[in-house]
């Protein structure tokens, strides 16, 4: 070999291994697919083609595919998703294309101060994922694993793990790197229309779509939130400003009207998660982007001097003449009040009258409206539409407005969950080091017995093969039944269901003396994720422990209707252990509606959890921190927590660097940011691993976009 190629072959190497390992996950975690392995197979190879020959989608693929592809309530997964296998995938393809790239040296290596802030963060994050399996106890990793296993510390390291393998696929010339921005600003906006359209969807199906209320909060595609969380409150954070962008660059009225109805499907998601957090966090960044572009563009002044991209509108031909910043604001707030005073007086009615006399007077001065351009009746229309669905959630029902009254009070409660979760930092190297990653909800459980699991699932080796062994909380009587084993079954409607079961009460600790016999709720219901519509349900006692019962039972409740092709309600068997301080085995579970076939698949489990989902309802307090800074500090403790919050703090810097300097991108990528630093003041961010990684992969573009523009710009 000669001294020439040695370098070549040393700066291939890395990306060449680091493919070949993605490839083998993922190869292995779509052979051991619950549903489909074959398609999941063909998907991957797919996939892999793709990355490695253009390798740029994969910055479009990533947040376009995030919000959807995942079907573990289908597969019983819980440790890795669909999602992870494309992540996979396309590292594969994509580092295999780098590491051609660089045995040819065309493709330059990262610089060395991101080199060595990625060594940093890879350190810190090794660290904290072998703390938290040691701490948990080590063992085989499952797929099915619980939050309380060793599993769970590679669950919640895996979305740093992923972004640290991206980083450097990252282009680092300006024009790619541009392009790849944009890139995943269209996924991101992709991704966020499927979310608005499964919100929409799960409203009508459910609650009713002007049904505010309830306490029926969305969940989408995101299935994390079995357990609660707040999964689609970050999202929705992480997104909304992107969907500002498309908006804001729409050039077309064809591409206006499509961003616009983005943005009206957007709004609608935020409303309805009725998360307080996500008022402050969608709102927040969004206003003070509004705030710039009024201060900069609108109207005349000598502050309005034009920069190159610092905010100016996206064509001439757009509008023919600015509106003075009076004449904006005052048309928002007369709009407002326009629409509470018809609301107020005719309801929903009043809404439609205000939209006609605004169609009719549009009309009437269509030739004045004209003269402005298209851009300017249409953004006043945007703004009448999102004005409209506001006035709507909060005075067509009282939940929204329940819960903001409420803000005060829940402080209380907060704060001493906080309180309860820094309690478990038990050392001074807990609080350098953390934990371990993935043991906040296992430490915070076992601290107190009344902040307990609702319940726990545990598959456990029998003589006839594994089994669900179903346990209820240890003390705490009111939380019995609300964790659940669950799987999805066709919706029959006008039939009764019956489950056949064979099952045994357990102790729910070894040595006890004596064991209360169990009693399991059983319960088919429409549910798309934590919500019941209508249920047919039972509840039955088990005999004494050890005694094997075989139990045929009818559901008492109405019978399901008739359902529309889309959206339709769907059906959910669940079987929960109803009583505290008991336990129950189950051997076989069947379900027949109308004297039909068994509905169920794997109810012998014979293939083990597959096919069986873990499910929580109403009580989700050990789960989550309600805190993204107290989950950094107690989980990776003060190193890792500063770590992080560094790299987030010089993305920020460096973006808002990159739209002074005229980036027309960086404003709304700031904003992004910011709204995932607010919404992470009342909730918990990086449990849910798929949206950290896009939060992460965002905090990476700032990082390299901030500098090539200032490499740029010098």
């Amino acid at each position: 070999m000669t001294t020439a190629t040695a370098p070549r072959w040393a700066a291939a190497l890395p990306s060449a291994l680091l493919a070949s390992a993605a490839a083998g996950l993922a190869l292995a975690l779509g052979a051991s697919h619950p549903l489909a392995p074959g398609v999941a197979l063909a998907a991957v190879a797919l996939a892999v083609a793709l990355a490695a020959r253009w390798p740029g989608l994969t910055w479009f693929v990533l947040p376009a595919a995030m919000p959807w592809v995942a079907l573990n309530p289908w597969t019983g997964w819980t440790m890795v998703d669909e999602f992870d296998l494309l992540v996979l995938a396309l590292l594969a393809g994509a580092h295999a294309a780098r590491a051609v790239a660089r045995w040819r040296g065309v493709t330059p290596p990262l610089p060395r101060r991101e080199l060595g802030l990625a060594a940093l963060l890879a350190v810190l994050l090794g660290f904290g994922v072998v703390r938290g399996w040691l701490d948990a106890g080590g063992g085989a990793p499952s797929t099915f694993d619980g939050y309380t296993d060793a599993t769970n510390a590679l669950r919640v390291g895996k979305s740093l793990a992923f972004a640290l393998a991206l980083w450097p696929l990252l282009p680092r010339e300006p024009a790619a790197l541009a392009a790849a921005a944009r890139r995943f600003a269209l996924g991101m906006a992709f991704g966020v229309a499927v979310v608005g359209v499964a919100a929409l969807g799960e409203r009508i199906a459910y609650p009713g779509l002007l049904e505010f209320s309830g306490p029926y909060r969305i969940t989408a595609r995101f299935w994390e939130m079995h357990v609660g969380g707040a999964a689609i409150d970050a999202y929705l954070a992480l997104a909304a400003p992107v969907v500002a962008w498309a908006v804001w660059r729409a050039r077309t009225p064809v591409r206006f009207a499509v961003a616009a109805l983005l943005a009206v499907l957007t709004v609608h998601a935020a409303l309805v998660t009725f998360a307080r957090g996500v008022l402050l966090a969608v709102g927040g960044p969004l206003l003070g982007l509004g705030l710039a572009w009024l201060w900069q563009r609108v109207g005349p002044g000598p502050r309005d001097a034009a920069r190159p991209g610092a905010g100016a509108a996206p064509s001439s031909r757009q509008s023919a003449a600015p509106w003075p910043r009076g004449a904006v604001v005052g048309f928002g707030l007369l709009a407002v009040v326009v629409l509470v005073g018809a609301f107020a007086i005719e309801g929903y009615a009043g809404l439609g009258w205000v939209w006609l006399a605004a169609s009719a007077l549009l009309l009437l001065a269509w030739r004045r409206v004209r003269a402005l351009g298209w851009r300017a009746p249409a953004g006043a229309l945007l703004a009448l539409a999102l004005a409209t669905e506001v006035v709507a959630v909060v005075a067509g029902g009282s939940f929204l407005v329940e819960r903001l009254a409420q803000t005060t009070l829940d402080a209380g409660g907060r704060i001493a969950h906080w309180r309860h979760g820094l309690g478990v930092l038990d050392s001074p190297l807990d609080v350098a080091l953390g934990i371990g990653l993935g043991r906040l909800p296992a430490r915070y459980a076992a601290a107190d017995v009344q902040r307990e699991f609702s319940g726990a699932i545990r598959w456990v080796a029998t003589p006839q093969g594994v089994r669900p062994r179903l346990e209820g909380p240890a003390v705490v009587d009111e939380i019995g039944g609300l964790y659940a084993l669950t799987q999805r079954v066709p919706h029959v409607p006008g039939a009764r269901y019956v489950v056949s079961l064979q099952a045994r009460s357990q102790a729910l600790r070894a040595g006890a003396a004596e064991a209360p016999p169990a009693r399991l709720w059983l319960r088919v219901c429409e549910r798309h994720l934590l919500y019941d519509a209508r249920c047919q349900e039972a509840l039955v006692t088990l005999p004494p422990p050890e005694a094997v019962a075989t139990l045929d039972v009818p559901l008492d409740g109405p019978a399901f209707d008739v359902q529309p092709w889309w959206p339709a309600r769907r059906a959910l068997l669940s079987i929960a252990v109803y009583d505290a301080g008991t336990a129950a085995l189950l051997e076989r579970v069947q379900l027949r509606a109308g004297g039909g076939a068994d509905l169920l698949h794997h109810g012998d489990f014979a293939r083990g959890a597959a096919r069986w989902f873990p499910s929580a309802q109403a009580w989700y307090v050990p789960w989550h921190i309600d805190n993204l800074y107290l989950e950094l500090l107690i989980e990776r403790g003060a190193a890792g927590a500063l770590a992080l919050l560094a790299l987030a703090g010089l993305a920020l810097q460096r973006l808002l660097d990159a739209a002074r300097r005229g980036d027309a991108l960086a404003p709304f990528l700031a904003a992004a940011l910011a709204g995932v630093a607010l919404v992470g003041a009342v909730s918990s961010v990086l449990d849910v691993p798929r949206v950290a990684l896009v939060a992460m992969l965002v905090a990476m573009l700032g990082l390299r976009r901030g500098a090539a523009t200032r490499a740029g710009r010098s």
